[in-house]
C-alpha cells in the first residue's frame, strides 16, 4: 500500500485513556488487507541513535476497520 496521507483523529488534550489509533488514506497495490490483520508501516519513524546514525522503527498496528470510496 502506499500511504497518501494519514492523520490523528485525538483532539489536543485527550486524556491517555481515551486515546484512539490514527488513520492512513492511500492505494493498495497489491495484496488484499482485511481487519484484524496485523501491519507494518516502513520506514516508521526515524531517528538518530546514540552515534548519530539515522535508524527507522517500522510502525506496528492493527487493523480495525476499513472503508473506501
Amino acid at each position: 500500500m502506499i500511504i497518501i496521507r494519514s492523520f490523528d483523529v485525538n483532539k489536543p488534550g485527550t486524556s491517555i485513556d481515551d486515546l484512539q489509533g490514527g488513520v492512513v488514506g492511500g492505494s493498495i497495490i497489491e495484496g488484499v488487507l482485511q481487519i484484524g490483520m496485523n501491519v507494518e508501516i516502513r520506514p516508521g519513524h526515524l531517528y538518530k541513535d546514540t552515534d548519530g546514525q539515522i535508524r527507522c522503527r517500522p510502525i506496528k498496528s492493527k487493523i480495525v476497520s476499513l472503508k473506501a470510496e
